[in-house]
């Protein structure tokens, strides 16, 4: 039985990767039968970004952006995304920085592993990492002023965290 389900998760890894490795752009973007892009949809959830002096990040289109008050964002993540397992917020939307991680801004995704979080960031608010149970490494900038309630609760796989000075409540 144990060999059966290997060669079957081999045999659709297999299929996979072949899908991913086409070059052929009209190939990459046919529908699948429910009619949703998968090819596409695939290609946007691994890619990153880059802007000039931040690192990488992942694409802005797996974010809801809300303007706040002090003319900053806040960040979550959209609904019903696939998101990279080593995840890079970035620092900055439109120009303006990002320095709030919502409340449940990522509550459930449980197949991030990593979070960098860049520097500017100067809140984590309640549940932002609620049951993100594969999480296993945070950084934690300096700056970050107040790490909310439950903020990495039943985050079973993270034993350890390095919370900086900075951070007062």
């Amino acid at each position: 039985m144990k060999k059966l389900i290997f060669v079957a998760v081999v045999f659709i890894l297999a299929i996979i990767i072949v899908g991913c490795s086409k070059s052929n752009p009209s190939d990459e973007t046919q529908s699948n039968p429910a009619g949703q892009d998968t090819a596409s949809a695939t290609t946007a959830q691994i890619q990153t970004e880059t802007v000039a002096g931040e690192p990488e990040h992942a694409p802005y289109e797996l974010f809801k952006f809300n303007l706040l008050d002090d003319g900053t964002y806040e960040i979550k993540a959209r609904q019903n995304v696939v998101l990279p397992d080593n995840l890079v917020l970035p620092a900055s939307y439109e120009g303006k920085p990002v320095t709030v991680i919502g409340k449940d801004a990522f509550k459930d995704y449980r197949d991030i592993v990593s979070v960098v979080i860049p520097d500017g960031y100067t809140v984590i608010s309640n549940n932002a990492f609620f049951r993100c149970t594969d999480l296993s490494n945070v950084s934690i900038p300096d700056g970050i002023k107040s790490i909310g309630d439950s903020a990495f609760f039943n985050c079973s796989k993270l034993t350890s965290i390095k919370i900086p000075d900075s951070v007062t409540n």
